[in-house]
């Protein structure tokens, strides 16, 4: 891990604003992030500078401020000024999304693929009604990721990201 610059102060800044948003403790924002407590106490303690994901999520939960303020304050500028482009940062976190569906899909999938080969190896298994209802539940939930991906899909094709989908 790198050490964030100290002259930035990230990590006052993020605590501030865990503060300031009620959470009294780095646990408590942890949990309702879905982080771990060890990654809030590195980025207050300016020893890791969080990437984009990490700081949507917080985002996500610190109330007096937002993700572009929390990009700012993480040294992610709003403008590449060396190149002129700007940073689109809904779009941003729209494919920062499709990758976290995708990435559930394939689990989705594999689980779908282990329910399988348990049902069909032990047919006769007093856990076979439970095995195929979580089964169904896979299938469903899997169905519906893939609705969402397809939006998602059309909303960056509309904003003109060129990609290929996997599949």
């Amino acid at each position: 891990m790198e050490k964030a610059k100290e002259s930035k102060k990230y990590g006052e800044f993020l605590k501030h604003h865990r503060l300031t948003s009620g959470y009294a403790t780095q646990k408590v924002l942890a949990e309702k992030a879905g982080l771990s407590t060890a990654t809030i106490s590195k980025i207050e303690s300016n020893y890791q500078c969080p990437e984009p994901r990490t700081i949507q999520l917080l985002s996500e939960h610190l109330h007096s401020t937002n993700f572009e303020e929390l990009m700012k304050a993480f040294d992610y500028p709003s403008t590449l000024s060396d190149s002129g482009l700007r940073v689109d940062y809904p779009l941003f976190r729209r494919i920062d999304t499709y990758i976290s569906y995708r990435d559930q899909i394939r689990q989705l999938e594999n689980n779908i693929c282990i329910y399988q080969e348990l049902i069909s190896q032990q047919p006769d298994c007093i856990f076979k009604e439970s095995l195929m209802k979580n089964l169904n539940q896979t299938i469903s939930d899997l169905e519906i990721y893939k609705q969402k991906i397809s939006g998602i899909e059309k909303e960056l094709r509309n904003a003109g990201v060129q990609f290929t989908p996997p599949r």
